[in-house]
């Protein structure tokens, strides 16, 4: 590796980082590798010629970069959507993965239980970044079956927990900027208390924050009822609830062992736990908020996230030592064990919720058996979903070196070395060998499933509504439901503008009907003098006056009945006009709508005579 004093322009440091980590990246996509692998290559590449800023600013850019993961986490977790078996198969599986691990580490590696949990929970996690999309796309592949959304909606909920988990056993790990060791008990409860506080502050924040930007547009200043002038952009709320996720963040973090802003008072550390933070405010964030906000503020993420990925995996990267896989005989043991314990685990929490995975009717004989014939699948596929490993180890892994864990302990640099190494053989090997399984595993179990010929019609149509209604979250079927309810307003909104553009047609043919039969009319009448002309004349140009008034206040059907007022002459003009107005119409409207008005117009010739009268006498001086 380089020594770290490459001063070259910043600017160069940032091309490469950017350029090069998004090409290679690519290209590992486009040879179905995972493309954080890639990143990973063209960080390990960068540590042999790091910007001496950038290899000072390392550990803020990783923070950063791990703050977005945080924040995603929160944003794909549908509360609404959490069932207590869903609970159960989301972290049954993975604790005892973690129990595995922290086992093994204590009993052969000779660690303390705080130093092998911490490891544990740096590795127990499936990369939730290479399984939701995979999730997604089998969803759609099979829209009748149940597990993939299951693995779906349990997996961001795996990740929060080994983010939390890790927060709390930050506070036991002994950092080097920790002050003193304290009992165990006031540990305990000081714990208790940061995690009920920081779940009852971050949904306060999250829900208030959900609402205020789907409704910002709607604020005004009160004394003078002017608008606020918020654009109502999707990287508007973006901006405003990252900065929102930002200070909470803050609130619970550190430097040098001091707590900056809200200290527990009776234990050192702050009140608020800010990974758990950070993700209750998106989790209650992404409830309270309508849901094309919600849509847009991931679509802003998805976008920052790019970065935040060459970031944080280059910079993993440029810590790398190909030494570092020289310890991969020893880490293979450890990973083995680990998901051998997580096999148990889905094996035991498949068999504890197959009675409640069933459609409405809890009696369903067909739902019960169709799982026990599916069991295995079922387990076979959930298995291969958690073998992808990345997000979680790649944000986790480094901490415990960089933040100097078990300040305490002897062996204290060995095992933050050794933790890292892990870090990054899980994702290395993890990421393309579980990729890989997921595909043909995953894929030959849904199969197996979807040729059982024990069916629940009612299951299979309620899963395939899920589907077919926008997504598995709550949130993207909202979203789909808004934009199902904008296209049947905007379809009615263009049959509306079209009859109404029908009608216009219509009047201005009636119109001009009866404004020639008014015209031919004048021209019938005796000469007189120059002065009555004018005032007849005054007397159409007033009556076309009027009718334009009247369409401009009525463009429907119903306004040419208003129009036919046949003027005040005899029957053998009134029928002449009718004719012609009859003649308009039927080119624009359909003939029932022709005869109905042509029979109403007969009908009432007298009363429309007798209004004609009253009204146009002032023109003609009668």
């Amino acid at each position: 590796m380089g020594d770290g004093d490459f001063n070259y322009p910043i600017h160069l440091a940032l091309a490469y980082l950017f350029m090069a980590g998004y090409l290679i990246r690519t290209l590992f996509v486009t040879m179905k590798l995972p493309g954080v692998v890639g990143v990973l290559l063209s960080g390990f590449l960068f540590g042999h010629f790091i910007q001496v800023e950038i290899l000072e600013s390392r550990d803020h850019l990783q923070q950063l970069a791990f703050f977005l993961v945080l924040l995603t986490a929160g944003f794909e977790i549908s509360i609404n959507d959490l069932k207590p078996y869903m609970i159960v198969l989301a972290l049954l599986p993975c604790t005892l993965e973690l129990v595995g691990i922290t086992v093994y580490a204590s009993y052969c590696f000779g660690w303390s239980w705080i130093e092998a949990a911490v490891m544990g929970t740096s590795l127990f996690a499936l990369g939730d970044g290479l399984v939701i999309p995979k999730m997604a796309e089998f969803g759609f592949e099979y829209p009748a079956l149940q597990v993939p959304r299951l693995v779906f909606t349990a997996a961001p909920l795996e990740c929060s927990f080994a983010l939390t988990l890790f927060g709390v056993l930050k506070g036991l790990a002994e950092p080097a900027d920790q002050k003193e060791p304290q009992a165990v008990w006031i540990i305990i409860l000081a714990n208790v208390v940061r995690i009920l506080a920081t779940l009852a502050f971050g949904a306060a924040v999250g829900t208030a924050s959900g609402y205020f930007l789907s409704h910002r547009t709607e604020l005004t200043v009160p004394a003078v009822k002017v608008p606020v002038k918020f654009t109502g952009q999707p990287v508007e709320a973006f901006l405003l609830i990252l900065a929102v996720a930002l200070a909470a963040f803050g609130l619970g973090c550190e430097e040098e062992g001091v707590t900056m802003m809200w200290p527990m008072g009776f234990s050192p550390g702050p009140m608020l736990q800010p990974e758990l933070l950070v993700i209750v405010i998106g989790s209650f964030f992404a409830r309270a908020a309508d849901a094309h906000v919600l849509h847009g503020i991931e679509g802003a993420m998805s976008g920052v996230w790019v970065f935040g990925q060459l970031i944080l995996f280059s910079m993993l990267g440029s810590r790398t030592e190909l030494k570092v896989f020289e310890k991969f005989w020893e880490v293979c043991p450890l990973l083995l064990v680990g998901l051998s314990c997580r096999l148990v685990g889905v094996v035991l929490a498949n068999y504890v919720t197959i009675s409640y995975r069933i459609c409405k009717n809890p009696a369903c004989k067909k739902c019960k058996a169709r799982n026990e014939a599916k069991f295995w699948y079922d387990v076979a596929f959930i298995f291969v979903a958690s073998l992808p490993r990345a997000t979680i180890q790649g944000a986790l892994g480094s901490i415990p070196m960089t933040e100097r864990f078990f300040a305490s302990s002897p062996g204290r640099k060995q095992v933050q070395l050794f933790i890292a190494a892990s870090a990054k053989i899980y994702i290395v090997l993890m990421s393309v060998v579980g990729s890989i399984l997921l595909d043909v595993v995953g894929r030959w179990s849904l199969d197996k499933i979807s040729a059982l010929p024990i069916k629940c019609e009612v299951l299979d149509a309620e899963e395939v509504a899920i589907v077919d209604s926008g997504g598995y979250r709550e949130q993207d079927r909202d979203l789909a439901e808004l934009r199902r309810q904008s296209s049947v307003a905007a379809d009615s909104a263009r049959d509306s503008s079209h009859r109404t553009t029908r009608s216009v047609a219509a009047i201005e043919g009636a119109a001009e009907s009866l404004g020639y039969y008014e015209l031919s009319m004048v021209q019938t009448l005796p000469d007189e003098q120059d002065e009555s002309g004018k005032l007849k004349n005054e007397g159409l140009e007033r009556k076309k006056s009027s009718t334009a008034s009247l369409l401009a206040a009525d463009p429907e059907p119903g306004a040419i009945r208003a129009l036919s007022s046949p003027g005040r002459n005899s029957e053998l003009h009134h029928q002449g006009s009718l004719q012609r107005l009859g003649a308009s119409l039927a080119a624009v409207v359909s003939p029932e709508f022709v005869q109905e008005t042509m029979d109403g117009l007969a009908g009432s010739m007298l009363q429309i005579r007798t209004a004609a009268d009253r009204t146009m006498s002032p023109f003609y001086g009668i």
